[in-house]
């Protein structure tokens, strides 16, 4: 348990010094058109609005989220980009672990599946 949750902080710890570096990064590629010249993300008061036209819901209610904590402050983009990143690498570390322990493959895995 202790190892799985040093392992854990460590994965935190990297992937914020790994990207901290773009938390100042310009907004590039398709954010102009996602975020900057978006006007469906600039209120949350109808949510219709925000989650209407498009096929990705969960990721416009985040950059509307996003919108409403601090517009066009791209730092708060880019820090929930990193956690999301982070989170998936928490989510992946999990998964394989919990799969090294499971019937099939606990004896032969056990010891180092975190």
């Amino acid at each position: 348990m202790r190892r799985g949750l040093i392992i854990c902080l460590l994965l935190i710890v990297a992937g914020g010094l790994v990207y901290a570096n773009s938390l100042s990064a310009p907004f590039i590629f398709d954010d102009t058109r996602h975020i900057i010249e978006n006007r469906g993300i600039r209120s949350l008061a109808n949510l219709s609005t925000v989650l209407g036209d498009t096929n990705r819901p969960i990721v416009k209610l985040s950059l509307a989220v996003n919108y409403a904590i601090g517009e066009l402050d791209v730092t708060g983009y880019h820090a929930v980009n990193i956690s999301i990143h982070i989170l998936a690498a928490l989510t992946l570390f999990g998964i394989v672990r919990r799969t090294l322990l499971t019937e099939p493959l606990r004896d032969r895995f056990e010891r180092s599946a975190p």
